[in-house]
C-alpha cells in the first residue's frame, strides 16, 4: 500500500518562514543547473532510476515518458554533471492537483540539496499554472523517504489507494 502526502503551498517559502532551521539537503555550495528533459534523456533516466532503485516497467519507460513530455514538458527536471544525469523529478498538472513523481538523486551525488532544488523548482513550475495543492506517493519498500517529504512541509493523508491497469 502506498502512503499519499500532499503540501498546499510551496515548500521552501513555508521552511523559511516556520524558522524550522536549515531545510533537509541543504547545500552550501552553489546552485545547480535544472534543466528540462527531452526524449534524449531517456537512457540517462533509465539509468539513474535503475541506480537508485525505483520501481519501473523498463518496456513501458519510453511511452510514458513521451506522454508526460508531451503533456507537461516542463515539469519534467533534470540536473546533469558530466553530460550523466544525476537526478530526476517528473511532475504532472491535470488541471487541479499537481503530482510528484520519480525524484532520485544518484548515491554518489546525495547530500548536496539536488532533491530539494529539484523539488523547489518542480513546485514554482507548478504554482505558475496555477496548483494549490502537490501530492505524491511513497511505495511501502521506500517508507524511509517519508521524513524527508515531511521535512519539506508534506503530511501524511491516510487514504486507501487502489489503481486498475487498462
Amino acid at each position: 500500500m502506498a502512503r499519499i502526502l500532499s503540501l498546499d503551498g510551496v515548500a521552501a517559502a513555508a521552511w523559511a518562514t516556520r524558522g524550522a532551521g536549515t531545510p533537509p539537503d541543504a547545500y552550501s555550495g552553489a546552485a545547480v543547473d535544472v534543466s528540462t528533459a527531452s526524449l534524449a534523456d531517456l537512457d540517462g533516466l533509465v539509468a539513474l532510476w535503475t541506480a537508485v532503485g525505483l520501481r519501473f516497467r523498463h518496456d513501458l519507460v519510453a511511452e510514458e515518458l513521451a506522454g508526460v513530455l508531451e503533456r507537461d514538458p516542463d515539469l519534467v527536471l533534470v540536473v546533469e554533471e558530466g553530460g550523466t544525469i544525476i537526478a530526476s523529478v517528473l511532475g504532472t498538472w491535470d488541471g487541479r492537483r499537481g503530482w510528484v513523481t520519480r525524484l532520485a538523486t544518484h548515491p554518489d551525488h546525495r547530500g548536496r540539496g539536488l532533491a530539494l532544488q529539484l523539488v523547489t523548482e518542480l513546485e514554482e513550475r507548478l504554482r505558475a499554472k496555477g496548483c494549490r495543492k502537490l501530492n505524491l506517493l511513497i511505495e511501502q519498500h521506500n517508507a524511509a523517504v517519508v521524513p524527508y517529504y515531511e521535512r519539506l512541509g508534506y503530511r501524511r493523508d491516510d487514504l486507501i489507494f487502489m489503481e486498475k491497469f487498462l
